[in-house]
Order: C-alpha cells, then structure tokens, then sequence
C-alpha cells in the first residue's frame, strides 16, 4: 500500500468489501485506519474505522466493534464532511440492537436521520425499519420499507436493495404470507449473486431455510441452512443464528434431542459473542425443547432468563412469550401451583401481541387446568372462546379449537358431540401434515395430533367399546410412526 492510498475513496473501498469478505476488509479497514490516525486524516480514519467495526458485528466480534465505531465517531466530528458523523452513527446503531439495546439504537438512528440528505437518509430510513422490526413494530417497519425500496432501485444501491428485501421476506414469514416472502428473498439471493455479495448471500440463504421450515418443507429448509452454514464458515462467520433457525425446524418436526443441541449451541455462540438481542430468543428455543425433553428444570431456567432478557430490551411480545415458557414450566414441575387464571391472562397478551397459535395453545391449556380444579363456569368461558377458530386460520390453531369443542361438549355432557369434535380435529391434523410437503418427516401437527387421540382413547376407555377403543389406539399409532426420527440409510448416496 503507497502513501497515495490514504485517501476517503480507499477507505470507502474496504467499506464496501466488507459485504464481500469481511475478515479481508477488516484487515484492509485496520491498516488504513493506523495509518490515518498517524496522519491525522479525520475523514479516512472515520471511514476505514465504520468498515472495521462493521466487518467486526459480521464476525461476531461485538466489543471490537463497539470500540470502533465510537471512536470513528469522534473522528467523524474532527473531519470536514457534516454528515460523516451520521454516516458513522449509522453503524453504531447496529451494534446497539446487536446488543440488545434497542431503544438506544433507535435514537440513535433518529439522530443520524435527521443530519442525513438524499440517498444516506433513505439508507438510514431503511435501517430503522430494520431495527423497528428486531423490536417488533412490524408495521412501522414495512411502511419504512415501502418507502426506501423504489429510491433503492432507482439509485441502484445493491447493497440496501437486497438487505431490505431479505429482512421483509423474513417480517413477511412471521406473518405467514408465504408467496410474498418467497418473491422478497428471491429477489434478495438474485442481487447477492449478480453483484457478488457473499456475506449477505449466506444471510439469504438463511432466511430461505427459515421460510420453508416454516412452510413445512423440511428438506429444503435444511438444504438451505446447510448451504447458509457453509456460507459462513468460509467467510469466518459464527453461525449462531442458522443453529437458532434450525432448532426451530427441529422441533416442530419432534427430533427433540437434535433441537436441543441445536438450540444450546446458538445459546453458546450467541454468549460468547454478546448476541444479546437474539440471545433470548435462544433461550426459549431451549426453554421449549428441554420442556417436550421431559426436563422442566432446565425448560423453567431457561425461560426465566429469557424473560428477564426481554423486559430489559422491552420487548413486550417476546415478554408475553417467555412468560407462557415460564408458566409452562412450572405447570410440568408443580401443576398445582398455577393458576388458569394466570395462563388465560397470558393467552390475552400472546393474542394482542399477534402470537395466534400460542396464544390458542395458552387459552386451552387454562381451560384444562381449570377443568382439572372443577372450575366448570371458567373453564367453559374458556373453551367458547377457544373453538371460534375451528373453522378459519392456521392449521394448529383449528385443531386446538377442535380440542376446545370436543373438551366443551364433554363438559356439556355431550360424548357423541365430544367424539365428533376429535374426528374433525384429526381430519384437520392429518390434512395439514399430508399439505406440509416432506414427504420423510411430515410431522408438524404430531404434537396437536397425540393430544386429540389421548382424549380420544380415554373416552373409548370409558365407553367400554373394544372397538372403539383399538380405532384410538391405531390413530395414536399413526402418530407415533410419524413422530418417530427419521435415520439416514447406510448407503452413502441416499444418505447425500
């Protein structure tokens, strides 16, 4: 490197090269900035030290990051350029949400908007949607989107481009609107691979597992995770958030002693490198694959600590969340101890915080407990509002409401209706599981399913029906084949 390359335009180049190979660009971002703070030069030293400390958030290395950008911050201020502190700012706010300080990191944001002109200030419009979203104001977030992806375009600026559809495509999967989501993370993958943009390719891929596990195509979705774990290990990337992503997928298909690792493992990673705003989310991954484990020790631990990381982050509809984990926890250690009263409240909170499979998980869960302690006229309270859904929404949630009428009916004193009720839940389970599109393990709806056929074989039990009896105890069958794991053969090519 000459004396001559001690210039904005080569630092602005490492800034650039960090979406390519982050660990290169810090290196180059780190020899420039040495040199600059000898020299003096202000605006390099800004520059060079934003593409050093965001190289260090994408390698995992908080701290480092943190010191960097403050610093390029105060370098920022000495240099001639006005709105290079803002630029600067930008990035900090990243590492603030990446460490769980959201709220600061939206100041922050709103500060460096207000000193920010033209495209910076769409950029920065388009990262606070970013961050809206991490805090789940999902709305303010897609009108922020809305408004920067036209300019984006126009602008050709790849980079934002396909960083806001990846994290729409992401938004729009928590709201289960699938096709759209595909288009946005398409969209995202097909500018990462037209312009070379490796890091933010591996985070595409990523989503793209998550959109389909969430779809329930399981080999595609660990397909891609495979590919987006790949990805990241080459460039030197911890890859906390794909073990995050692929706990999930786990456990809704019951491979509970792999979703378990999994989610310990991004619990670890996300430790060790002060992932605080995903954190949490972790630990209720383990929370809920301990809990299905048969360990409520572990499940209640887990999902305490997770509680008390959301409420410092406020974030209300994680708290709501956590809070059930923790409810369910106790209630599996100590079932006397818990209070429908205290679980249909927290069904209230999951519903407004838009949570509607467990928010209807929660509502039935009081409704059985208040059951158990004979308190008919709350339980049945319950059980109505439970069953609205049986007939619109979500799988999952239509058979709960199927479980709440048949609980509702039998409470009545209505067993043929109680019976018919089951039928139709497992009608409903069955046509979810045949639509979930893995062939191998199409097992989402096992849980919802085994909890049908449970009460199902009670009731032939007591009807003294040995028909009955073995119809229930096939359909509980059927449930354990498709829960069971699936193993790969021994042949080496089937296996791939």
């Amino acid at each position: 490197m000459t004396e001559g390359d001690l210039t904005p335009s080569a630092a602005r180049a490492a800034l650039d090269a960090v979406d390519v190979d982050p660990e290169a660009a810090r290196s180059r971002a780190q020899a420039l900035l040495a040199r600059a703070r000898a020299a003096g030069e202000h605006e390099v030293a800004a520059i060079a030290g934003r593409a050093a400390g965001l190289a260090a958030i994408h390698l995992d290395d908080l701290a480092t990051a943190a010191a960097l950008i403050r610093d390029a911050v105060a370098s920022a201020r000495r240099a001639p350029s006005p709105a290079l502190a803002d630029q600067v700012r930008m990035t900090l706010a990243f590492v603030q949400a990446r460490r769980g300080r959201t709220d600061q990191a939206l100041r922050t944001i709103e500060r460096a908007r207000a000193g920010l002109t033209g495209l910076d200030r769409v950029r920065a419009t388009g990262q606070r949607g970013i961050l809206r979203q991490q805090c789940g104001r999902l709305d303010e977030a897609l009108a922020d989107y809305r408004t920067v992806l036209p300019v984006l375009r126009r602008e050709q600026d790849w980079v934002w481009l396909q960083r806001i559809h990846s994290n729409r495509g992401v938004l729009l999967t928590y709201r289960n609107q699938f096709a759209a989501a595909a288009d946005d993370l398409a969209e995202a993958e097909r500018i990462c691979r037209e312009h070379g943009l490796a890091l933010p390719l591996a985070l595409a891929y990523d989503n793209l597992g998550y959109l389909h596990s969430q779809r329930g195509d399981v080999p595609r979705a660990l397909h891609y995770m495979g590919e987006a774990e790949r990805q990241h290990r080459n460039l030197g990337v911890q890859a906390g958030t794909i073990a995050m992503d692929k706990a999930e997928l786990l456990l809704s298909v019951r491979l509970i002693e792999e979703a378990r690792e999994a989610a310990g493992l991004a619990v670890s990673e996300f430790t060790a490198v002060h992932r605080d705003i995903v954190l949490p989310q972790a630990l209720l991954l383990v929370a809920d694959a301990a809990l299905l484990d048969g360990d409520a020790g572990a499940a209640r631990s887990a999902a305490e600590e997770a509680l008390r990381r959301f409420r410092r982050q406020h974030r209300d509809e994680w708290v709501a969340r956590a809070r059930y984990a923790v409810l369910r926890a106790r209630l599996a250690q100590s079932p006397g101890r818990v209070r429908a009263a205290s679980l249909a409240a927290v069904a209230e909170q999951l519903a407004a915080a838009g949570w509607t499979v467990p928010a209807a998980d929660a509502r039935l869960t009081a409704a059985r407990v208040a059951l158990e302690r004979h308190g008919l006229a709350e339980a049945k309270a319950l059980l109505e509002q439970a069953e609205r859904a049986r007939r619109s929404g979500p799988a999952q949630v239509r058979v709960q409401a199927w479980h709440a009428a048949a609980l509702l009916r039998l409470a009545e004193g209505d067993r043929r209706g109680a019976h018919a009720a089951l039928r139709a839940g497992i009608r409903v389970a069955e046509e979810y599981q045949a639509a979930a599109g893995a062939t191998d393990v199409r097992v989402s709806a096992v849980g919802h399913r085994e909890a049908l056929v449970d009460l199902g074989v009670g009731l032939a039990l007591e009807s003294g029906s040995a028909g009955a009896v073995l119809a229930w105890a096939e359909r509980g069958r059927a449930s354990v084949l498709l829960a069971r794991p699936a193993r790969p053969p021994a042949d080496a090519r089937l296996q791939e």
